[in-house]
């Protein structure tokens, strides 16, 4: 029989469920090259071990335990083929053993769920090589949506707990953690945690699974340090299965097994405290059992502390939601990754309260050694009227407040020093007392640090269609808000932020209903308004118009159109002395706020940022890596909402100096340093990271003096009875964490 007819014949198998079929097509190929007959080239080679793999996914594994013993050795029969076509093909073993993992790959992320026989092809490597293909496949598949990945890694986990037909299955599930870890996806390391961690407990009270299952169940517990809810979902089950591990059958043959369970429940309870009526019925099951003297390295805080946080500038310190505060923390998150906002914020003498708050909290956030801070303080200096505790809200009205409470309290202590007003801290110098006398309207003119991160200026035109008059307003802004074209198209449409910046600044007929007075001709008449940017601002914030008044249902619906968050776009700016040739302006996406949810009165906001061209997902206190294709795969309810994008190398000319224009920013590309602040800020850093690090210190201190009796736990942050969250919406923290800085 010929080769290619052996390759046709596999291929045509459109369901092979007796594995003798492909063992008999090997050894007819084994059979052939041992006669001498012509080899396929490379590439055949290749696509015929592509098909046997193939097939193997559909061979059906046998649920008659008489019958598994042969199984298993058919399977093992079928995978020394392969090696042999492996080794007598050197030049191409890679490629060979490359195309089967990436067969492997599309089938346990598919919606078919293949069988258990094609697992044996991850033996083609050994345990040190592991990590490697493992590093290989992540990196090639990362664009992989999560929901495939966590389908391919369930399918690996009920190989595990089924059937177990690979030496090593164990390892690259451990592995595949251990990537998702260096990767920095806690997100999906817990989704994947909590869809796994029960049916493979549950396997840990049968010996023949233990040996394999139980490395699998502790590497999952101690890859998730930063939130108890994986470890509580099996809690209530860990008394009965160490009731069952405490017979000597179990401890004869796995007592390094059973050691290392029995330190990781140990090391958990004392990891996250607080659940005394939890952890009772676990703490007299443990009782039974000696711990290891060096137990509590299983969870050491500042090991794992260690690997989430960055030596110098650390831009993922979470922030903890106190009651549907994530329309502040989403903000808040997007400022701080705002290099020349920070930078102002940061050097700034002011002493207005509510820079003082933002000016620390920022500080933190950049140098805290903290996995995340309480921002509480800064919630009740920033929180706008008619916001009530407890309650979603709108991030882009409270991005507005805070900004315009920060650049008012700047203007007024400015006027206050230079009339002589107010306090030692704004008193008036020789010099502003003079600069008051000279030119009484510079107080009016002060530049704050808002208007030079933020500020852009605008030019309305309003032209007659009945007499031709044109009248120019001139206008500043902070922000510009982007409407859809049509509310009335197609959800289907797909827009671009610049088809949108585009349609903002394009001409408007005002006619009907919409007419404008005109000046000259005293009476309402159909005209053209255009706008015209001015002056274009260092950062340029866009809020998408996503919400519109329902007045059916009286609340403000979601529009779910799908927009491409380009990571540039253009503006283009208009001289005041001339409209002939605009110059354009580019600018470099580094933000994102996100809302999740169908109304603005629910649902959730988190903010993509970037800091260089690293990319971080900021979801109150949890903060994970992730890249600039997590936004832009992003799909309705889940829609950028305010977007941050800051100008790259400025034209001459299109920025006023006197208005804190180029020449006024600090081009460098880095957030500020911790040598960089001003000593205040500086030694009240230094003195926190002591008090963090003396926690951490009395914490393992009290753990320690209490492994054998009731624990006594650290105090927690107590909520503020006005920040309480009301029942069904985005709802406070989940993690309980004991070493919280509250500002």
């Amino acid at each position: 029989m010929a080769v290619k007819h052996l390759e046709k014949q596999v291929h045509q198998e459109k369901k092979v469920y007796d594995i003798t079929t492909i063992i008999q097509i090997l050894e007819a190929f084994n059979a052939q090259v041992q006669a001498g007959a012509p080899m396929p080239n490379g590439n055949g080679i290749v696509v015929f071990c592509e098909h046997i793999v193939r097939e193997l996914g559909q061979v059906q594994t046998p649920r008659d335990s008489l019958l598994i013993k042969t199984f298993k050795e058919d399977v093992a029969k079928v995978f020394q083929y392969l090696t042999e076509i492996c080794e007598s093909n050197n030049d191409i073993q890679e490629d060979i053993v490359t195309a089967c993992l990436k067969v492997l790959y599309s089938l346990i992320i598919s919606p078919v769920e293949p069988y258990e026989a094609v697992s044996v092809v991850l033996q083609f490597f050994d345990n040190s090589q592991i990590p490697r293909a493992v590093n290989w496949l992540l990196n090639n598949y990362e664009h992989s949506s999560d929901v495939a990945l966590t389908r391919g890694f369930k399918v690996l986990c009920k190989w595990l707990y089924i059937i177990d037909l690979s030496t090593n299955l164990n390892i690259w599930i451990i592995e595949i953690l251990n990537g998702l870890r260096e990767k920095q996806k806690y997100d999906l390391l817990i989704d994947l945690s909590l869809e796994v961690i029960e049916p493979l407990f549950q396997r840990l009270v049968l010996p023949v699974y233990l040996p394999k299952v139980a490395p699998v169940v502790q590497r999952i517990l101690t890859s998730i340090r930063h939130t108890p809810v994986v470890f509580h979902k099996i809690i209530r089950n860990v008394p009965r299965l160490l009731a069952i591990l405490k017979n000597d059958k179990y401890i004869l043959r796995n007592q390094r097994i059973i050691q290392d369970l029995v330190d990781t429940f140990a090391a958990l309870i004392l990891t996250f405290p607080g659940y005394d009526d939890l952890y009772r019925d676990t703490e007299t099951a443990l009782a039974a059992f000696s711990t290891s003297p060096n137990f509590r390295m299983v969870l050491d805080v500042p090991a794992w502390h260690a690997e989430i946080t960055r030596s110098g500038i650390n831009a993922r310190v979470g922030l903890v939601n106190l009651g549907n505060t994530c329309y502040m923390n989403s903000v808040l998150q997007a400022l701080v990754m705002t290099k020349q906002f920070s930078r102002e914020i940061l050097m700034s003498d002011s002493k207005t309260p509510l820079l003082l708050k933002i000016q620390q909290l920022l500080a933190l956030m950049l140098h805290s050694t903290r996995p995340e801070l309480t921002p509480r303080a800064v919630l009740h200096a920033t929180r706008p009227p008619g916001f009530l505790p407890g309650y979603q809200q709108d991030s882009s009205e409270f991005l507005g407040h805070l900004l315009e409470t920060l650049h008012e309290q700047e203007r007024q202590s400015s006027v206050k020093a230079l009339k002589g007003e107010g306090d030692e801290d704004v008193a008036m110098s020789e010099a502003a007392a003079a600069a008051v006398a000279v030119c009484p309207q510079k107080s009016n003119n002060h530049t704050s640090l808002i208007q030079k991160t933020f500020g852009g200026k605008l030019g309305i035109t309003y032209e007659c269609m009945n007499c031709g008059e044109k009248s120019t307003n001139s206008d500043t802004f902070r922000d510009i808000s982007l409407s859809f074209p049509d509310e009335k198209t197609e959800l289907t449409q797909n827009y671009s932020v610049q088809d949108l910046l585009d349609y903002y600044c394009s001409s408007e007929k005002l006619d009907g209903a919409n007419q404008y007075f005109c000046e000259k001709c005293k009476r309402l008449c159909d005209g053209v308004r255009s706008i015209d940017i001015t002056k274009a601002p260092h950062n340029l914030i866009l809020t998408l118009k996503h919400f519109k008044y329902d007045q059916k249902y009286h609340v403000r619906a979601k529009l779910m159109h799908k927009v491409f968050h380009d990571e540039s776009v253009a503006l283009k700016v208009f001289t005041d002395d001339g409209y002939q040739q605009p110059a354009v302006v580019k600018y470099i996406l580094y933000a994102a706020v996100v809302h999740s949810g169908v109304s603005m009165d629910s649902g959730h906001y988190y903010t993509y940022a970037a800091d260089q061209s690293c990319w971080y997902k900021f979801n109150d206190s949890f903060v994970n890596k992730c890249s600039v294709e997590d936004l832009h795969n992003l799909a309705p309810p889940n829609t950028p909402y305010i977007l941050f994008y800051r100008m790259e190398n400025p034209p001459d000319g299109l920025t006023d100096v006197s208005d804190g224009g180029a020449s006024n920013v600090v081009t460098g590309d880095a957030l500020p340093g911790l040598e960089e602040l001003p000593t205040h800020l500086k030694e009240f850093i230094i003195k926190d990271n002591v008090s963090y690090y003396d926690e951490v210190k009395l914490e393992a201190q009290k753990r320690k003096s209490n492994m054998n009796v009731s624990i006594v736990f650290s105090p927690k942050n107590q909520r503020d009875s006005d920040d309480e969250p009301p029942p069904n919406n985005c709802g406070g923290n989940a993690i309980n964490s004991y070493n919280r800085f509250i500002i």
